[in-house]
C-alpha cells in the first residue's frame, strides 16, 4: 500500500553509523571540555523508574563523562528517557548527581537490501552498497521450498527485517534475520490451498504485523502474530472469495486517510473482480456490502492509495487485458470506476505499484509488463494518469515482479525488478521520474525470478543531555 513519503534525507548504513558515532563523540568532547580528568572507578544507580547497579569501565574520566557514557550504553536496553543518576565511587561516596534527558532527534533511513525468490527453490540476499549497486551476500542463497511470493517485515520486533515466503506446497515459510542480514528458517505454516500472494500488516491493532494469504482454493487466511514472530490462524477464517486470489493488498479503505485505524483487505480474483473485506478493528473481516467490483479482465496486480487528493484511499488494478483500471473511493469505502479508466498498456500487467516517482507527493503507477518492460504512468494530481514520455523501459525479458524503493539515498523512488530469464535489475530515478539502469545491472540469479522484496529500515537518532546539580563542580572535578 502506498504511504505518502515523509521527506527525510536518507543515508547509507555506514553514513548512519558514522553520524551516530560523531554525535556521541561530540557529546563526550563537550563534557570533557568542562570537566577535568580523574581516576574514577564508579558505581551508581538510576533513581525513579529504574534502579541499577553500575560498574563504570571508563576509569580515566570525570564523573560527568562517566554518567554520559553509562547512559549511552544503557538507555536503549533499559528504556531510560529521563530521571536522576547518582554516581558513587567504590566507597559508596557520592561523586555527582545528574539529571538526564534522552531526546529523539529523528530517524536515519538505512539503505535497503533486496531478496529474490527463484524457481530453483532459492532465496537470494543481495546487499546494496548505498548507490543501488547490488552484491550477493556471502551467506546467500537460502533454500526455500518452491517459493511463489515473498514479503519483508520486522515480524519479531527486534529491529531486523524478516521474510514471509508463500510456497507452492500449500504453506508459507517464515525466515528470521538473526543479525547482519543472516537468515534462518524459523517455521512453516500449512495453508488450505496454494498461496498465490501474501501481504503483511497489523490487522489486529496490537502493534505487531500479521500475515494475510490469498489462495487458489478461493480463500483468504489471516494469521495472527503473537508478538514474537510466531503465528496462529485466526479462528474466523478462511474467508471465501469469488475466485482464485490473484493479487492482494491491505489498505485503510473506510473514512478519510488517517481516520480509519484498521487495515482492510483488497483482493483481485480470477472472476474478473476485486473484493473489499472490512476489518472490524480486531482482525475479523466481512466482505463489504458493495463488493465485489467487476473489472474488464483478470487482475494480476492491485494497490491502494489516495490518488486523487481527496483524503480517501482509491484502488488501481492491472489486468491481463493490457489495462490499468482506476477506481475512486466515494469516501465511505465504496468505489466507482474513474472517468479516465481504463488506461491501455503495451501488454498485460504482471504487477502494479503505487508510489510517488516524480517527487510531487502524489502516487504514480509503476507497472511490470509481461512483454519485457516496465511502464511509468504519471499522476496529474487529480488521479488521471498519462504514460511518462520516457516510458516504457526495456528489460530484456518478461518482468515478473517489481518494487519501488529509494536504493541510492537521494530521496527519490527507484525500481528493482526480476525477470523471467533470471535477471535482477535496478533502475535509478533521476529525481523527476525518469529512469536509467544502474551501471552494474543486470545481475544474474541463474533462474526465473518469481518474486522480489526490498525494505527500508529506519533507525532512531538519540541526543543525551546530562546536567550536574550536586555536588558542586569543585567537588566532582
Amino acid at each position: 500500500m502506498f504511504t505518502p513519503a515523509i521527506k527525510e534525507k536518507k543515508i547509507s548504513r555506514d553514513q548512519g553509523i558514522a553520524l551516530l558515532v560523531t554525535l556521541f563523540v561530540l557529546s563526550i568532547i563537550s563534557v570533557l571540555s568542562v570537566c577535568s580528568v580523574n581516576r574514577l572507578l564508579a558505581t551508581g544507580k538510576v533513581s525513579g523508574d529504574h534502579t541499577v547497579s553500575m560498574q563504570a569501565y571508563y576509569t580515566a574520566m570525570s564523573a560527568k563523562a562517566a554518567a554520559l557514557y553509562y547512559l549511552q550504553d544503557h538507555h536503549d536496553a533499559d528504556g531510560y528517557s529521563s530521571g536522576v543518576l547518582d554516581l558513587r565511587d567504590t566507597g559508596n561516596v557520592l561523586q555527582g548527581q545528574y539529571t538526564y534527558n534522552i531526546l529523539d532527534v529523528g530517524l536515519i533511513s538505512i539503505i535497503p537490501n533486496v531478496v529474490v525468490a527463484t524457481i530453483n527453490n532459492e532465496l537470494q540476499y543481495w546487499n546494496n552498497d548505498g548507490t543501488g549497486a547490488l552484491v550477493e551476500d556471502d551467506m546467500s542463497p537460502y533454500v526455500s521450498d518452491t517459493p511463489w511470493d515473498v514479503r519483508a517485515a520486522d515480524i519479531d520486533d527486534d529491529g531486523d527485517y524478516d521474510l514471509v515466503v508463500a510456497s507452492f506446497q500449500s504453506k508459507f515459510e517464515v525466515f528470521k534475520d538473526i543479525g547482519a542480514g543472516d537468515l534462518t528458517l524459523d517455521a512453516t505454516y500449512a495453508v488450505g490451498g496454494v498461496p498465490q500472494r501474501v501481504a503483511i500488516g497489523d490487522v489486529t491493532g496490537d502493534g505487531y504485523p500479521d500475515i494475510v494469504v490469498g489462495t487458489d482454493a478461493q480463500q483468504i487466511e489471516v494469521w495472527n502474530n503473537d508478538g514474537s514472530g510466531s503465528f496462529s490462524k485466526d479462528a474466523n477464517c478462511p474467508y471465501a472469495t469469488g475466485g482464485v486470489v490473484k493479487c492482494i493488498t491491505l489498505g485503510y479503505i473506510e473514512g478519510n486517510v488517517g481516520s480509519d485505524s484498521d487495515l482492510d483487505i483488497i483482493v483481485g480474483t480470477s472472476a474478473n473482480q476485486f473484493e473489499v473485506w472490512d476489518n472490524n478493528g480486531i482482525g475479523d473481516f466481512t466482505q463489504d456490502a458493495s463488493s465485489p467490483y467487476t473489472l474488464n479482465d483478470v487482475p494480476q496486480g492491485i494497490d491502494s492509495a489516495d490518488i486523487d487528493n481527496d483524503s480517501d484511499v482509491d484502488i488501481v488494478a492491472g489486468t491481463v487485458a493490457n489495462q490499468i483500471e482506476i477506481w475512486d473511493n466515494d469516501g465511505d469505502g465504496t468505489f466507482t470506476v474513474d472517468g479516465s479508466s481504463p488506461r491501455t498498456l503495451s501488454d498485460q500487467a504482471n504487477e502494479v505499484v503505487l508510489v510517488d516517482v516524480t517527487g510531487d507527493d502524489y502516487p504514480d503507477v509503476i507497472v511490470a509488463i509481461n512483454a519485457s518492460r516496465f511502464e511509468v504512468w504519471n499522476n496529474d494530481i487529480s488521479g488521471a494518469f498519462s504514460e511518462d514520455a520516457q516510458s516504457p523501459y526495456d528489460c530484456g525479458s518478461q518482468v515478473i515482479d517489481i518494487v519501488g524503493m529509494d536504493l541510492d539515498a537521494d530521496d527519490d523512488i527507484d525500481v528493482v525488478l526480476g525477470t523471467n530469464n533470471g535477471n535482477l535489475r535496478v533502475w535509478l530515478n533521476n529525481g523527476s521520474g525518469d529512469f536509467s539502469q544502474e551501471a552494474s545491472s543486470p545481475h544474474s540469479v541463474m533462474a526465473k525470478v518469481v518474486a522480489v522484496a526490498s525494505w527500508e529500515k529506519k533507525v532512531p537518532i538519540k541526543k543525551i543531555e546530562v546536567t550536574a546539580y550536586y555536588p558542586t563542580k569543585d567537588q566532582y572535578d
